[in-house]
């Protein structure tokens, strides 16, 4: 039986907009969540318009193209990773409105063969689900491309405070492809291990018990992936998590055994939390610097939690 392909992620991309203090933000109903925000580190946020958004699309998509040396129209799959892709159209046109629009600017650029897949609802943990459902596509076939892209926009300020986890959302846009070991000579990561697991829904419960379902999920995820991969927690070189706040993430780190100093922080004070983005965004740090052997990614949504290990390439 020949042996399964090894799994790459290729031509990480990101753009973020321009930043806007938390102090000057309107949260309306939550008016003391400026101080709350900057308590725990967090100074601001970025904000893009719908303009933006889809030209950092565009933008984004090529730039993962070029580098990876993948020619658009032999992009097998499209995994469009949002929860807030409705927030790209016209205020009350709808999800709809809001996917054409995407759609129609990738096929700009010649992405108009692909299947096409929506990750969504997954919050947080989006790219967790959207790296499974690739990796699978990849297995199956070995030529296949999977361009993913993940979009986060938000309408309004009070839209963007998340009082549960004490963090501001921001817009961005980030893009990889996730294709076989064919393509080892692009660079990237390796995919050595990935677990996604679920956990009881939020609704009606006390959050107390909330939190230590979901951190004891996040646990056996990240304690999947050290099995499955043979890695011992002394062995990663960089965490990556979403960006929440400071105080969370060195939560994070030390659920994974990692020394917080490992910590990926470079857009976690600034830039805001980005549902679906976050990991590209902070991988794509972590590609421009050298030495980061092997990174942990960890992430938890509203009803599943994730974790993945990865290597350079060439390392």
């Amino acid at each position: 039986m020949p042996k399964p392909p090894a799994i790459r992620i290729l031509g990480i991309a990101a753009k973020m907009g321009s930043l806007r203090s938390v102090a000057e933000m309107d949260f309306g109903v939550h008016g003391p969540a400026s101080a709350a925000l900057l308590s725990v580190g967090v100074q601001s946020t970025s904000i893009m318009t719908t303009t933006e958004i889809l030209d950092s699309v565009v933008a984004c998509a090529r730039r993962t193209l070029v580098t990876s040396s993948c020619d658009p129209i032999a992009v097998t799959d499209l995994m469009v990773v949002s929860d807030s892709i409705s927030e790209l159209a016209t205020p009350g046109a709808g999800t709809r409105a809001g996917r054409n629009a995407l759609l129609s600017r990738l096929h700009e650029i010649g992405v108009s063969k692909a299947r096409v897949h929506g990750i969504a609802m997954g919050g947080s943990n989006n790219m967790m689900h959207a790296l499974s459902l690739a990796s699978d596509c990849v297995m199956a076939r070995r030529e296949a491309s999977v361009l993913l892209v993940a979009v986060d926009v938000f309408a309004c300020d009070q839209d963007r405070f998340m009082s549960s986890a004490l963090a501001v959302s921001g817009d961005a846009v980030a893009s990889c492809l996730v294709a076989s070991d064919q393509f080892d000579e692009h660079g990237g990561f390796a995919l050595d291990a990935l677990s996604v697991l679920p956990y009881a829904p939020i609704q009606g419960r006390p959050t107390a018990q909330l939190a230590l379902d979901m951190y004891s999920t996040l646990k056996a995820c990240i304690a999947d992936c050290y099995g499955a991969s043979g890695t011992d927690p002394a062995d990663v070189a960089a965490v990556i998590v979403g960006n929440y706040n400071t105080p969370t993430a060195t939560l994070f780190a030390r659920l994974a055994g990692v020394d917080p100093t490992r910590l990926v922080l470079a857009h976690t004070e600034t830039h805001g939390h980005a549902p679906s983005s976050d990991f590209l965004s902070n991988l794509e740090t972590l590609d421009a610097a050298p030495g980061k052997a092997t990174i942990l990614a960890a992430f938890n949504g509203p009803t599943s939690c994730g974790a993945a290990l990865l290597s350079r390439i060439g390392t």
